[in-house]
């Protein structure tokens, strides 16, 4: 979103009751189109190349399961469901739907990080730690998880271990890159 970003915010620069603006200049129409033009992409790209390494990967995951190295998971068809989105053709679809959802979820998890942080009367770029790096994936993890409750023979509810695990490795991504979309231009601040 920080790439496509600029030009007018979302909220057209209202503001509710307590005088304080909805979302702040940095929230744009623009940005809402970086999921669309990059993040959709790149996540459809990445998962390609999964699904081109899925027979190798496959071959590793059933040779540790059957010696029994993996603790956590021991069902090859979860990795299938993680790696490239279950069984084809259907798994085109299943990722096509995961993505979208995760790209949207997270760019309105920012939104309402952004909401709180004007609630709190924390000024637009300032940090807020914790909800600012935390506050998409959340939103991204729930808006996942929609289908599964819909149909859940075809999508998995995110389990506790890949839930903790994002929110382990979302800080230090979101610390990354910040500060390598500061360094390059594209923030004003490196958090």
């Amino acid at each position: 979103m920080v790439i496509t970003g600029g030009g007018r915010p979302i909220d057209g620069g209202r503001s509710l009751r307590d005088g304080r603006r909805i979302l702040g200049d940095h929230k744009t129409v623009k940005g809402l189109f970086g999921p669309l033009y990059i993040g959709i992409p790149i996540s459809f790209v990445i998962f390609l190349l999964f699904i081109i390494l899925w027979q190798p990967l496959e071959e590793i995951i059933i040779q540790a399961s059957s010696e029994g190295q993996y603790i956590l998971y021991n069902n090859p068809k979860l990795f299938q469901y993680y790696f490239i989105g279950g069984e084809f053709p259907m798994n085109f679809l299943v990722l096509f739907i995961r993505i979208v959802l995760s790209s949207y979820g997270a760019a309105i998890g920012d939104l309402a990080g952004s909401f709180l942080k004007r609630r709190f009367d924390i000024k637009s770029g300032a940090p807020f730690w914790i909800v600012d790096q935390l506050d998409f994936v959340l939103v991204a993890l729930l808006f996942v998880a929609i289908p599964s409750f819909i149909t859940p023979t075809v999508f998995f509810l995110p389990d506790i271990f890949i839930i903790v695990f994002l929110i382990i490795l979302t800080p230090a991504v979101s610390i990354i890159a910040n500060t390598v979309a500061y360094f390059t231009g594209l923030k004003s601040v490196p958090y």
